[in-house]
């Protein structure tokens, strides 16, 4: 049944993209209008199923077991919605924790349930999961605990985050990764952030083995602009040094982004092999790997939690403030006001998480000693 399901999103999605693409032969935009319009409707549909029935009801979770649920919707997409019951005794205090979980689930099959009674066959809302902690990053992405109808057998689940990369470094699945596994095992944000604080000493002290610093990419037969792609550059030049071990199509080719002492350098001019930057003692751009691969993940994660780091105690009435300039400046565009307050929440963590690494890497390039350096400790 999975297999057969599963064939049939896939016969659907193919069919919507090609009706949907201009540059199709199957273009025809009305059935894909239709299509995305009838998602729509649906997911609407969910959502005030669990909004209106659920909102302030009190609901009989077990027998002789009363809740007051709030639900709110949370987020949905294609053909999934997320919501919250934010659950509560009869007196108005919160539950939480396992028998939150234990709930949920009851009640997550309840609506499921409910909504397809009123649809017609063969539509149906069911009960998928519920995700206790759950991280939503952005459209298409998230990382929890996903939990079906057991709740005490849960398992990690992601979708669109860099865990899933392959043109990451290993580093970046590695803090990333790490970070992860405190906010959802320990729930803390202050120990999350003293773990990537540690690996970006690491990293800047140059203690990371160079392993986990190198990408892969395949190689194609042919670009547009090779000149503007790094490693098609760089399989060049291994070429001239080796050329009978020169990468063919189909390689995938190893690199390390390095420092570049020529002035306006191109991408194919920072990366090197690792092999080459062994033999000739070459230093790897620490900064790029900090801005370019693990920061923006990262800060994506962190900034969930941002008020409740210690570090941001100090700092919350400035950023109070610069959120109410950015709610009075964009009240009338939703869009661009929750672009701006993402921006404003990510550049506190860089501060509170990056700042001072990326100092220390700007000082090795200029071979600058950080102040620091000057007062040993006793």
């Amino acid at each position: 049944l999975d297999k057969r399901q599963l064939g049939y999103k896939v016969t659907a999605n193919s069919l919507y993209g090609q009706c949907g693409a201009k540059t199709s032969s199957m273009y025809e935009v009305d059935v894909a209008a239709a299509t995305t319009a009838t998602g729509r409707k649906l997911l609407t549909y969910a959502r005030r199923i669990v909004e209106e029935v659920y909102g302030n009801t009190e609901v009989e979770v077990e027998k002789g077991v009363t809740v007051r649920t709030r639900a709110e919707y949370v987020y949905g997409d294609t053909d999934s919605v997320f919501f919250t019951f934010n659950l509560q005794t009869l007196e108005g205090e919160s539950i939480t924790g396992k028998r939150a979980l234990e709930m949920s689930i009851i009640l997550g099959q309840q609506v499921g349930e409910l909504a397809s009674r009123y649809l017609k066959a063969p539509h149906a809302w069911t009960y998928e999961k519920t995700m206790m902690p759950f991280f939503l990053l952005r459209k298409k992405g998230y990382i929890g605990m996903l939990y079906e109808k057991n709740p005490n057998k849960g398992k990690r689940k992601s979708m669109g985050i860099v865990l899933k990369r392959r043109d990451n470094a290993p580093i970046v699945k590695d803090i990333y990764g790490g970070a992860i596994d405190i906010l959802m095992n320990q729930q803390c944000v202050d120990t999350a952030i003293e773990f990537v604080k540690n690996a970006m000493r690491e990293l800047v002290e140059e203690r990371c083995l160079l392993d986990k610093l190198v990408i892969t990419k395949s190689l194609r037969s042919t670009y547009k602009n090779p000149q503007q792609i790094a490693h098609k550059v760089l399989a060049d030049r291994i070429g001239m040094r080796d050329p009978g071990n020169k990468p063919g199509p189909g390689d995938r080719i190893p690199f390390v982004y390095i420092h570049s002492d020529k002035k306006n350098a191109l991408q194919g001019d920072k990366i090197e092999t690792p092999d080459y930057i062994v033999r000739n003692k070459i230093k790897p751009d620490y900064a790029f790997y900090i801005t370019n691969q693990i920061m923006k993940p990262v800060q994506q994660v962190l900034a969930l939690g941002l008020e409740k780091m210690s570090a941001f105690r100090r700092r919350k009435e400035r950023f109070l403030d610069a959120v109410e300039t950015i709610n009075s400046h964009y009240w009338n565009d939703v869009v661009k006001r929750d672009k701006k307050l993402a921006d404003l929440r990510n550049n506190e963590i860089k501060e509170i998480v990056f700042d001072e690494f990326l100092r220390i890497c700007e000082n090795m390039k200029k071979r600058n000693q950080d102040i620091t350096k000057f007062f040993s400790k006793k």
